[in-house]
């Protein structure tokens, strides 16, 4: 800009102090001027190593003087920041002479304590860095920073503690402090989706389980998941909504929007008014989840048979088989189960009834339990208890069977061939054992859990009696010390003691088989009643009453005598 080769005569404006030469974007910067650190806010980062003071000539006007190594300035490009004083232009501030948009200018050093300001790329924080004052100027105040804050549309509040802190170290240090964040925005919290927690088995296992000793076990496949009327089913958990966050220019940050939850409830289940997010069974039954909904049905469907695919069965529901049930698989069921097969050397228990449309056979190691009738076409070499009624259409050929209440035949057709026969009331059949003299007992008039307790009861008994002889032997030993030591004296309190106990048991134990006693040999009305031919090797007991046949008969009822109840009438 300047020029080497003016006119002498001619009057030129002179630069007297060199430009600076700026370059970067930096707003503060320190600088080492003559063994001083100073910290310059300023626009842009010069490099230079000299302040101008106050009050110093930076452009004279010249005439007639060489122009070498000086720099010519034209009248537009003196800016306000000087004065003129005879033919000179001096410096209002102190600071650093620059050339910028076509006019020099004094580029002014703040001493006071300054900061810069950052915001994150998510606007979620505000940091600061803090340069402290020269000596004998100012501090950063707390409403400075905040006024700074405004300015530059910052709403989020700063933490005065951290500021105090800060300020506080700046001045008794006197060395900058970087990167402290002094303000946040509040980040969005999130909500929760609606969900259902299950608290029964909705989902149809086809997988063995495992035994106690670690051997897989095939019988068990946990396919079918019953429950009980008013089990807890699930719990719903309704949706929880998010709470939206705020930068640290007060824009809103929207949280993500929260899902719902399908209603989880199906047929046969209801919602509890005391804890309405709470899904309950209305009935016993088998669990499904059906398209996310959970229904309970009243009973279960086997499409064919018990077997290995469908493991054992346990359900709080009926259940219908329409296949048979194979050997060695369970069914506890607290319903009816009908079973539209063959059942084979298998462990069935209901609390209701049982249906067979086939019949019971097999090795000898099935039992059928049921706390209702029991019916079936036929048995062999098998066992059945009913609480009820066993209804049999064709035959019983050495079965064991046990009936609180009838052992009867529906057509009159049916058959009864070896094996024991228990009932607690009538027999009714058409024939009783063979041609071939096979040994066919008939009990009738009993209670078969009671006689099963009475033989226990008697058990006991016994062997109470043996613990009793037993203590007795001994207290006689102690009798027959003349000396008995403290030791022996103790020993000896416990033995009779325990003596004392056993014959209170065995008083009760007493009275409670005299009691069944009364029961088992009371009158009955129980009878048999053949609708064909008994053949010998059949015998018939009502009560204590028992009756030999040993010629074929035809067509009789055998019951205990009006007159003699040791006597068995054929009528």
């Amino acid at each position: 800009m300047g020029n080497n080769s003016l006119d002498n005569i001619a009057s030129r404006m002179i630069l007297e102090v060199p430009t600076l030469s700026l370059m970067g974007t930096q707003t503060v910067s320190s600088l080492q001027i003559e063994g001083r650190l100073y910290f310059f806010s300023i626009e842009k980062l010069p490099v230079v190593n000299r302040i101008i003071p106050k009050d110093t000539i930076i452009i004279s006007e010249k005439f007639g003087e060489p122009t070498d190594n000086k720099t010519e300035v034209q009248l537009s490009e003196i800016s306000e920041n000087f004065y003129k004083r005879g033919n000179c232009y001096y410096n209002y501030l102190e600071g650093f002479l620059i050339f910028e948009n076509n006019s020099y200018r004094i580029l002014p050093v703040i001493k006071d304590a300054s900061f810069t300001v950052t915001i994150s790329n998510d606007a979620m924080s505000v940091s600061c860095n803090f340069f402290p004052p020269a000596k004998g100027s100012k501090n950063l105040t707390i409403d400075r920073i905040k006024k700074e804050l405004i300015k530059l549309k910052i709403t989020a509040n700063p933490d005065k503690k951290i500021l105090r802190d800060v300020l506080l170290k700046l001045e008794q240090s006197g060395q900058p402090i970087y990167d402290v964040v002094i303000a946040r925005g509040s980040e969005p919290k999130p909500g929760k989706n609606g969900r259902v927690d299950y608290l029964v088995d909705t989902e149809n296992s086809s997988g063995p389980s495992l035994t106690e000793n670690g051997r897989v076990d095939f019988y068990n496949l946990n396919k079918i998941h019953s429950v009980a009327q008013n089990q807890k089913l699930a719990i719903v958990h309704p949706p929880t909504q998010g709470k939206p966050g705020v930068d640290v220019f007060g824009k809103v940050i929207p949280c993500e929007a929260v899902k719902k939850i399908d209603n989880p409830k199906g047929a046969n289940t209801y919602f509890d008014e005391r804890a309405p997010n709470i899904l309950l069974s209305k009935i016993d039954g088998f669990i499904a989840k059906i398209g996310g909904k959970l229904s309970v049905s009243g009973e279960y469907n086997v499409r064919g048979n018990v077997d290995f695919h469908t493991g054992n069965i346990t359900s709080k529901a009926a259940v219908n088989i329409n296949g048979d049930v194979k050997s060695g698989f369970k069914l506890d069921v607290d319903k009816s189960i009908i079973i539209n097969g063959f059942v084979n050397d298998a462990d069935i228990k209901s609390q209701g009834t049982i249906s067979l449309s086939g019949g019971f056979g097999g090795s000898g190691k099935g039992k059928i339990t049921a706390a209702g009738n029991v019916s079936l076409k036929f048995i062999r070499n098998q066992t059945i208890y009913s609480h009820a009624d066993i209804i049999i259409t064709k035959e019983a050929v050495d079965a064991n069977l046990y009936a609180k209440g009838n052992i009867i035949s529906p057509t009159g057709q049916t058959v009864i061939i070896g094996g024991t026969t228990v009932a607690g009331k009538d027999v009714e059949v058409k024939t009783l054992g063979n041609k071939s003299g096979i040994i066919t007992k008939i009990v009738i008039g009993f209670d078969f859990e009671m006689i099963d307790k009475y033989n226990s009861l008697l058990l006991k008994i016994k062997e109470l009696r043996k613990k009793i002889n037993d203590k007795e032997f001994r207290i006689r030993q102690y009798s027959n010390i003349k000396n008995l030591t403290n030791s022996s004296k103790k020993k000896l309190t416990v033995i009779i003691t325990e003596y004392k106990k056993m014959q209170d048991s065995l008083t009760e134990l007493k009275k409670e088989r005299d009691r069944m006693d009364s029961i088992i040999k009371a009158p009955s009305q129980s009878k048999v009643k053949v609708l064909g031919f008994a053949y010998p090797g059949v015998e018939i007991l009502i009560k204590n009453t028992s009756y030999k046949v040993t010629e074929k008969i035809y067509k009789k009822t055998f019951k205990l005598s009006e007159t003699d109840k040791k006597m068995v009438d054929l009528i």
